[in-house]
C-alpha cells in the first residue's frame, strides 16, 4: 500500500476531570489552534513526538485510571512514573500518520468546562475518536480520548497496561482481559468462538457499554439485519445516549447485506449523531458493491475521490470493481490515474500481479507494466 502524508483537516481540543485548579472556557479557535500546532508538526518531515505527549495532563489521566478501582492504594504512587515512561501518545500519533492516516474533524462542542472534539480517521478502515480537553490558566491540556462508537477510553486501555506492568489481577482486570480476547476474535472473523467466550462475561458486563457495544459488533458481522435491530433496541433501552453506536453497527450490517435503503437510512442517522463527512460516499460504495451494482458503486467512489483525491485506497477500490467485471481497459486506465498521482515503487508490479492475477496475461496490463517501469526508472534517476 502506498503511504501519504497529508492533512485534510486539523483538529482537536481538551478537558480535565476532577482538577484541583479552576478551569475555564476558551474560544473554540484557541483549541483548534492548539491542535493545529500538534498535527501540523506530526505531518512534518521531522515530527516531534513530545508535542502531543506533553499536551496530556498525566495527573488527570492517572486519576481516571485510578477511579476504575483496580490499582491498590499502595501501588498508586508508581502509576504516574509508569505513565511518564511508557505512555507515548506522540509516537503513536506519528506512527499512524506515517501509515497514511487521514484525519477529518466532524464535530466540536463544549460541555460545561470540557471541550469535545470528535474526528474521523481513515486508514484502510474508518474509526472515530473524541479528544477531551480543558483549560486552566489559559493552558489547554488533554485528559483522555474515547471511541464514541465502542465506548472505550484510552484510560481503560492504560488501566489494563498498568495492571499487567504492576502484576495486579483484579476481577475487573480479568473481565477486561476476556473482552480484549473477544475483540481480537471478532477482528479475526472467528465469530463462533467470540460468541462462546461472551457467555463467560455476559452477566458481569451487563452495565459495561464497551462490552455491550462489542456484542453489537459481533451480531452485526455474524447475524441478520433483523437480529441486530432487536439487539439494538435492547442496547438503546440501557444506553439511550449511544445512538451513534447503533447507527454505526446497523450501517455496517446493512452494507454487508447490500440493503441500500437501510444503508442510506443509517448514513443519515450517523450524520445526525456524528456529523456528515465525505467518507459516507465510501459506505455507499461498499453497499452498492455488495448489492451487485458496480455502476453506482463507481459513481460513489468518483464522488469520494473528488473530495479526498490523494487517498490511494479509494482508487484501489475502483480497481476492484474493474477487476470484478473483467474490464482490462478500465482497469489499466485506473492504473494510469494512480501512476499520475502517486510515486512508483519496486513493490507495485508484484503487488498488482498478486492481487489481480487474472490481469497478468492481458496485453493492456503488459503495456502498463512497460510504462510503469519507465516511470519508476525516471523517478529513481531524478533522486
Amino acid at each position: 500500500m502506498k503511504k501519504l502524508l497529508t492533512i485534510t483537516c486539523l483538529l482537536v481540543t481538551l478537558a480535565l476531570n476532577g482538577c484541583r485548579n479552576r478551569t475555564e472556557i476558551l474560544p473554540e479557535e484557541d483549541y483548534i489552534a492548539f491542535v493545529r500546532h500538534i498535527i501540523t508538526d506530526a505531518y512534518s518531515e521531522s515530527p516531534d513526538p513530545t508535542l502531543f505527549t506533553s499536551a496530556f495532563d498525566l495527573q488527570a489521566f492517572a486519576e481516571r485510571i485510578i477511579s476504575q478501582g483496580d490499582i491498590p492504594e499502595k501501588q498508586r504512587d508508581g502509576l504516574l512514573g509508569f505513565l511518564e515512561e511508557y505512555f507515548q501518545p506522540g509516537r503513536r500519533l506519528i506512527s499512524r500518520i506515517d501509515e497514511g492516516a487521514d484525519f477529518q474533524l466532524v464535530r466540536f462542542n463544549m460541555e460545561n468546562d470540557t471541550a469535545h472534539l470528535l474526528f474521523r480517521i481513515y486508514n484502510g478502515t474508518v474509526t472515530f475518536e473524541e479528544w477531551l480537553m480543558t483549560a486552566k490558566n489559559k493552558e489547554i491540556r488533554i485528559f483522555d480520548i474515547s471511541d464514541p462508537i465502542s465506548g472505550m477510553y484510552w484510560s481503560d486501555e492504560w488501566n489494563m497496561n498498568a495492571c499487567v506492568f504492576m502484576e495486579i489481577r483484579s476481577d475487573h482486570f480479568f473481565i477486561n482481559e476476556r473482552l480484549v480476547a473477544i475483540n481480537q476474535l471478532i477482528g479475526g472473523k472467528d465469530f463462533a468462538k467470540a460468541d462462546s467466550l461472551f457467555t463467560w462475561v455476559e452477566q458481569a458486563t451487563k452495565a459495561n457499554v464497551y462490552a455491550r457495544a462489542m456484542r453489537l459488533n459481533l451480531i452485526s458481522q455474524s447475524q441478520s439485519y433483523d437480529s441486530l435491530q432487536k439487539a439494538c433496541r435492547e442496547f438503546l433501552t440501557q444506553f439511550p445516549e449511544r445512538k451513534a453506536t447503533v447507527a454505526f453497527f446497523s450501517l455496517q450490517n446493512a452494507i454487508s447485506h447490500g440493503m441500500m435503503d437501510k444503508v442510506r437510512l443509517h448514513c443519515d442517522e450517523l450524520g445526525e449523531t456524528i456529523g456528515y463527512d465525505p467518507i459516507f460516499f465510501l459506505y455507499l460504495a461498499w453497499g452498492y458493491k455488495a448489492a451487485g451494482d458496480p455502476g453506482n458503486s463507481m459513481r460513489m467512489l468518483d464522488s469520494l475521490t473528488a473530495y479526498m483525491p490523494i487517498q490511494y485506497d479509494f482508487y484501489n477500490y475502483k480497481l476492484d470493481l474493474y477487476y470484478d467485471q473483467d474490464d482490462a481497459a478500465g482497469f489499466v486506465r485506473q492504473m494510469d490515474i494512480i501512476d499520475s498521482l502517486f510515486a512508483a515503487s519496486d513493490e507495485d508490479i508484484p503487488f498488482y500481479e498478486n492481487s489481480y492475477p487474472a490481469m497478468g496475461s492481458r496485453p493492456e496490463f503488459k503495456e502498463w507494466k512497460t510504462r510503469h517501469l519507465q516511470k519508476l526508472a525516471a523517478e529513481k534517476a531524478a533522486l
